[in-house]
């Protein structure tokens, strides 16, 4: 008889505290998420015995936000502190009437830092009702360090247009191939972003049957910067970019006033008064990675490109020098309307020893979260 007299005695001292302690929490947040009688499994991170539901609860206070939320066994007077919730997690659930489960008072959003980050983009729009397109940590196999990245939630948090192509070595082998069929161009404007540990690089070059670099962009050992449109070129001087941080490109030309631009990192960089003036061939051969002399063909393997490259952009206008800039200070996908050939479209095409690193690491300064 002593023995289910106990375990009332338990089961009741655990729904008092359940009753005081959620009461508190769902004063101060709404959104607190408790229950007698549950516990969340496979998300322990740290179990230890303590004193009293108290105790435990100040355990998981302190260590937030790395602390999602608690399990309190008060057949075992023992904490459990866990990294995940069962809003996250609601098939991990068990039952125990002598258990307590209660979730941290703040309430972290999952991708907001870096201990909690998401597995996918989809999985925090799934979990978070108000995640709206931004940065957001992610952490792909649960193993990996975390690292940030940009959630188009605008489309479900579809992340497949979303990837770094990742160019291991120079080798003239090594590139990504697109043949072009669009309508003629009288004006362009082609940005990316890229990372690189090398100078003397060919981003990307745009062949036709009348002009071997109708759209050519070359870094030189030196510094210079070689963009060449309808075989014709301008340079100028842009520094040292092989410092393994993301950059932005960005080219633009226009027929109407010949005018040829180009900017790194938000700023122009070509000087003097050269205008060029013609159209470009719709019809021809986008290589990334290398520079044609002839299309599709005849690489130098002292200009191929090694490093990382992502969200590479072309639109028949020469978009606004606002725009660039504004282009410049955070790296994502879908950058602005309008475009003509997308980055996903060069998610084929791989050609030597260029890989495909799913969603994109490029980040700026202005991207990086806590």
């Amino acid at each position: 008889m002593g023995f289910p007299g106990v375990f009332q005695v338990l089961i009741s001292v655990v729904v008092d505290l359940a009753i005081t302690f959620t009461s508190a929490e769902a004063s101060a947040d709404c959104n607190v998420t408790s229950g007698t009688g549950v516990y969340l499994t496979g998300h322990v991170y740290a179990s230890f015995s303590v004193q009293d539901f108290q105790q435990c609860y100040e355990k998981c206070k302190a260590d937030e936000p790395k602390c999602r939320s608690l399990n309190y066994h008060g057949d075992q007077t023992r904490c459990e502190l866990n990294n995940a919730t069962r809003t996250l997690q609601p098939n991990d659930i068990m039952e125990n009437p002598l258990s307590l489960y209660l979730e941290s008072r703040y309430r972290v959003s999952l991708g907001s830092q870096r201990s909690v980050a998401g597995r996918t983009c989809e999985e925090i729009l799934s979990k978070e009702d108000s995640a709206a397109n931004g940065f957001y940590w992610l952490n792909s196999n649960g193993t990996e360090d975390p690292y940030v990245t940009f959630c188009n939630m605008k489309n479900g948090g579809d992340s497949s247009p979303s990837f770094d192509l990742l160019f291991q070595d120079r080798n003239t082998t090594n590139f990504v191939e697109l043949d072009m069929s669009a309508q003629d161009l009288s004006a362009f404007t082609v940005c990316l972003w890229f990372r690189a540990w090398e100078q003397q690089l060919v981003f990307l070059s745009y062949a036709t049957e009348s002009f071997t670099d109708a759209i050519m962009m070359f870094l030189s050992s030196t510094g210079l910067f070689r963009f060449l449109v309808l075989d014709e070129q301008v340079h100028g001087q842009t520094g040292y970019v092989n410092d393994r941080t993301w950059h932005h490109l960005c080219g633009k030309w226009a027929n109407r006033d010949g005018v040829v631009k180009l900017f790194v990192d938000g700023e122009n960089k070509l000087t003097g008064d050269k205008s060029i003036h013609g159209v470009i061939p719709g019809s021809g051969k986008f290589i990334v990675g290398q520079d044609q002399d002839v299309i599709g063909g005849a690489f130098d393997l002292a200009q191929s490109f090694i490093g990382e490259m992502t969200h590479l952009y072309i639109w028949n206008a020469d978009l606004e020098d606002s725009v660039i800039t504004s282009l410049s200070m955070h790296c994502k996908e879908y950058p602005h309307p309008g475009y003509i050939v997308g980055w996903a479209d060069f998610g084929q095409g791989l050609h030597g020893n260029v890989t495909r690193r799913n969603n994109s690491r490029c980040v700026t300064k202005y991207d990086m979260l806590p």
